[in-house]
């Protein structure tokens, strides 16, 4: 499987400007792509004199041609990239980020994409999805106790954005309250704190430097993750119909991260394109780390790729494995469990999180070369015990100077 998503096959690279004056920076980028389905959960009629193994393997089946059928129209869904890095000098030590930014296009760009399609697991398989083109619109809204939250909305699906605490916080189908995305609503309309030293939890989908074992040494502690990352507010900017987060500069790493979200104007897809920009200090090693917390799910899938570096299609991360964790083939799947937090790596493209109402597909094609981080892990799990029920799906690339 992991040959399908190599760079040239079916995601060719695309030449892209360069923004002019640009003095100086060094550019990461990681590319994530995810989809999101939903059906409705069978009825009694439906699931009677069924039993719970044969339903499992009914939706594997049907899970599994749906991964492969994705495959196929993937050419068809996206311009990617994949992971590059590109390095700009200049006298000036440093990156003048003036805006707008019209016209700046990234060479290296990132894209966290999601798809939601209505309709019933058997008849996903077609994948077709494509509607007439619709307007894109960012309002400014209210939400959970924050003044300056923006909902992009292309009337399918609507992404909800914090800028107040730097985070995606939902993404949805269009009049729903609820998506995927957990969110702590404990901590609803707070703000964060740099300076705390226990970690502000808000949810949702965010950007942290990876390895994590090298925080220690770059912010003199190892935890919470380094502040203009997590812990900082973002500015916003509307840019036709992106909107874009623009952290400060890390203290630490001398790093500015830039996020750009976006709907397709015709599928209900929401895309996420994140760039570290080296803005001061010296040069660092670092990787971008996409970490998305979803909702506690019935069940979450690792496709294993072929010829996988694991001989279990895993890597272990932790003192526990999660609940339920099992190899069907080509799949890996497994359950958050209530009692102990769990981790695993794998050398996997892509990672699937499923509930009653939705499948969750996020990938990011996995580069050829480079060492990843966790040894050798482009994609993870990790599962939260209660009282939070929540997991996340975290993909990585290889460390860039």
């Amino acid at each position: 499987m992991q040959g399908d998503f190599n760079e040239g096959a079916l995601f060719p690279r695309r030449a892209l400007g360069q923004r002019n004056a640009e003095p100086y920076s060094n550019r990461w980028a990681r590319l994530i792509v995810g989809w999101l389905i939903k059906f409705p959960a069978l009825n009694a009629s439906e699931s009677k004199g069924r039993s719970a193994s044969a339903v499992g393997k009914a939706f594997i089946s049907a899970f599994r041609g749906f991964i492969q059928n994705r495959i196929s129209c993937a050419e068809h869904r996206f311009k990617i990239g994949g992971y590059r890095f590109k390095q700009h000098e200049s006298s000036q030590s440093h990156f003048p980020f003036s805006l707008p930014l019209s016209g700046y296009k990234s060479e290296m760009p990132t894209r966290t994409v999601f798809r939601l399609i209505h309709g019933i697991l058997p008849a996903l398989l077609m994948l077709d999805g494509i509607t007439a083109e619709a307007a894109v619109n960012v309002q400014k809204v209210v939400y959970h106790g924050w003044n300056e939250a923006f909902v992009i909305s292309n009337g399918k699906a609507e992404a909800v954005v914090v800028p107040e605490i730097g985070r995606i916080m939902q993404f949805r189908f269009a009049g729903e309250e609820d998506g995927p995305f957990w969110e702590n609503r404990s901590l609803d309309g707070r703000a964060p704190n740099p300076q705390s030293s226990e970690w502000i939890n808000f949810g949702g989908d965010k950007t942290w430097p990876a390895p994590q074992a090298a925080w220690a040494k770059m912010t003199g502690r190892g935890w919470p993750p380094p502040q203009a990352f997590d812990s900082m507010p973002v500015r916003a900017v509307m840019t036709n119909q992106d909107l874009i987060l623009i952290s400060k500069v890390d203290p630490h790493y001398g790093i500015q991260t830039e996020r750009r979200i976006s709907l397709s104007p015709v599928n209900a897809q929401m895309k996420i394109e994140t760039i570290y920009h080296k803005v001061e200090g010296a040069p660092v090693r670092v990787s971008i780390w996409v970490i998305t917390q979803l909702r506690d799910p019935d069940r979450m899938f690792i496709p294993v790729p072929l010829g996988s570096i694991f001989a279990s299609g895993y890597n272990k991360q932790s003192d526990f494995l999660p609940a339920n964790l099992a190899r069907n083939g080509d799949l890996l799947a497994c359950t958050r469990g209530a009692k102990d937090s769990t981790k695993i790596g794998s050398d996997a493209g892509r990672l699937v999180w499923s509930n009653k109402k939705y499948i969750l597909e996020i990938s990011a094609p996995r580069e050829a070369q480079g060492e990843f981080p966790d040894s050798g892990s482009s994609a993870e799990i990790y599962t939260n015990p209660d009282p939070n029920k929540y997991v996340e799906f975290e993909l990585l690339g290889p460390p860039r100077q």
